[in-house]
């Protein structure tokens, strides 16, 4: 009877344990760089396809701390290796849209949205220097300028005006 009982009491012991977490692959892969108004930055590159679009959208994030404080957003991108010209977003324009964002807080909480400065000397672009369809390798350069939407100010740690140089990304397509 006591074998019955030790025996009970370790199966539902084991029983009891914790199953390891099973991590999710993270959407972050490859890295990426670019002067931000005369000073670098590093960023985690995220790409993936959109069926609805028939394009490709990227995103690069700046982490302080392990907290998201901004991010760099290309969207309609297509995967020709040629210079891609970037525009504001917006659902009637199919070429290639940019937009730059902050986050205060802890990361979660939407900061400043910048809009693409068009109107400026700085030519705003995208350039896919490699793209290797059958592995989803993918290296990018990039460069841009962007005026805070002043309707909406809630992250004062960064200026009115954002000027990106010198961008440069390498990632892999994520899959679906």
């Amino acid at each position: 009877m006591k074998k019955l009982i030790v025996l009970f009491i370790l199966i539902v012991l084991y029983s009891c344990t914790k199953d390891e977490p099973v991590s999710k692959p993270s959407v972050f892969n490859g890295f990426g760089t670019a002067n931000i108004n005369g000073k670098e930055y590093m960023f985690k590159p995220s790409m993936k396809y959109h069926e609805s679009l028939g394009r490709y959208g990227i995103i690069l994030v700046y982490f302080e701390n392990e907290i998201q404080r901004a991010k760099i957003h290309f969207a309609k991108v297509s995967n020709e290796n040629s210079l891609q010209t970037l525009h504001k977003y917006n659902d009637n324009i199919i070429n290639t849209q940019c937009g730059f964002y902050t986050s205060i807080l802890d990361g979660d909480v939407a900061g400043n949205y910048y809009f693409l400065n068009e109107k400026d000397s700085i030519e705003d672009y995208l350039l896919l220097t490699s793209f290797d369809m059958t592995t989803g390798e993918v290296k990018g350069e990039f460069q841009a300028s962007f005026y805070v939407d002043t309707a909406k100010i809630f992250d004062h740690n960064f200026p009115d005006t954002i000027v990106i140089t010198n961008g440069y990304f390498e990632t892999t397509v994520l899959d679906e």
